[in-house]
């Protein structure tokens, strides 16, 4: 019985518009409660157990695509964003430091009130930064370590297939 139900649930050909629909109104209101608590100031209480709930059932139906929602956003290519991605991460700390110190010591009264649009155009300012550190920093360093390395074996087997034994 066990069995059955759990690969019913995530067997997504069976689906009907209707639960498809139900899920879909699941994974929205799970999307805008978690972005509503982690970007404004009034906060409705919750428990940290909850939206550790909240955030593993929101992750279990985009992963299993189950409503409408997931399965819009699974089709849509993240390739181009991809690339930046590490590059995003690496500067991003250097990003907060000093946005951090710019959005403080001048904008301080702007803070509070602003928060979602500080947080949208802090992604922003990270993402541009991640896509000039990948295009002047990480794209050419990669160039050549792989020449490097590419004359490398290439030096390395003509010497072993000159070198009779």
């Amino acid at each position: 019985w066990y069995k059955n139900s759990f690969d019913s649930f995530f067997n997504t050909r069976h689906d009907t518009f209707l639960s498809k629909f139900i899920y879909t109104i699941f994974e929205f209101y799970l999307l805008v409660f978690l972005l509503r608590y982690t970007m404004f100031k009034f906060k409705p209480e919750v428990t940290p157990l909850t939206l550790v709930i909240y955030f593993t059932l929101l992750f279990v139906l985009f992963v299993f695509s189950k409503g409408y929602l997931s399965s819009f956003l699974n089709k849509i290519k993240f390739s181009f964003i991809s690339k930046y991605v590490y590059s995003v991460y690496i500067v991003h700390i250097c990003v907060f430091v000093i946005y951090w110190q710019i959005s403080t010591n001048i904008y301080s009264e702007f803070i509070p009130d602003n928060l979602p649009i500080l947080t949208i155009l802090y992604i922003i300012v990270c993402f541009l930064f991640g896509v000039i550190a990948y295009h002047m920093i990480e794209k050419p360093i990669g160039k050549c370590m792989k020449n490097f390395l590419y004359n490398t074996e290439r030096e390395v087997e003509s010497a072993t297939n000159n070198n009779p034994r």
